[in-house]
């Protein structure tokens, strides 16, 4: 009775190596044990230029876009990220957007975009001078606006209370986005990288927040 959504682009371009299988027989095959949707993160920016600075071991761009289109061939619906704020200027955002959009004209099953905006504080990019902090308020609220108007296709845009705090995430339904996100038992990625916002909210919690600026709750 739970919906698994697991195994990113990056996961699945590991699954393939030492193979002759397609990004969709890979999803195919994990569709068939139990899968049902894949998350679209390691996407930070789809720009190599930027990739090859921000995470030279990560997949190319085009393997990105491979994978998800596979996924979506083999019947597995997908959420899409963006990881903004660090070396990346406006230029490679608007890029970055545009593939998405393509990538939803072509498939239809994208069912969220998700802004992450870069949390500096513990990571190699900070601690060796390459950046020097990550987005300002500005352009994260920019960032959800423009994706719920850009992204014609994608009917869900999502405010992470994890990466942007209770007050300024819930700001962010005002912006643009109308998921606060999901529910988190044990949250590593942004911790790590020196966030300082929490892992666990109940439905309680979610319902209190959201009531308190007007708008209804509603789980998907």
């Amino acid at each position: 009775g739970v919906h698994v959504h697991s195994m990113t682009p990056e996961e699945a371009y590991h699954a393939r190596r030492g193979t002759d299988w397609s990004y969709e027989e890979v999803y195919g095959r994990l569709r068939d044990a139990g899968l049902d949707t894949a998350p679209g993160t390691a996407a930070e920016i789809l720009v190599d230029e930027v990739r090859e600075v921000i995470c030279p071991g990560k997949i190319t761009t085009d393997d990105w876009l491979a994978a998800m289109e596979g996924a979506m061939a083999a019947g597995v619906g997908t959420t899409a990220t963006i990881m903004y704020g660090h070396v990346e200027n406006e230029m490679h955002r608007a890029i970055h957007l545009k593939r998405v959009r393509d990538l939803q004209d072509r498939t239809g099953e994208i069912t969220e975009f998700v802004p992450l905006s870069f949390v500096h504080e513990n990571t190699p990019l900070y601690k060796h001078g390459v950046v020097d902090g990550g987005a300002s308020d500005a352009e994260d609220e920019l960032m959800i606006a423009v994706s719920r108007l850009f992204f014609d296709n994608i009917d869900n845009i999502q405010s992470s209370w994890v990466k942007y705090g209770n007050a300024k995430g819930l700001k962010l339904l005002n912006c643009g986005a109308n998921d606060f996100m999901g529910t988190i038992l044990s949250e590593e990625i942004t911790k790590r990288a020196g966030g300082s916002y929490g892992e666990f909210r109940s439905v309680d919690d979610y319902v209190d927040m959201i009531d308190a600026i007007g708008r209804q709750p509603v789980e998907r």
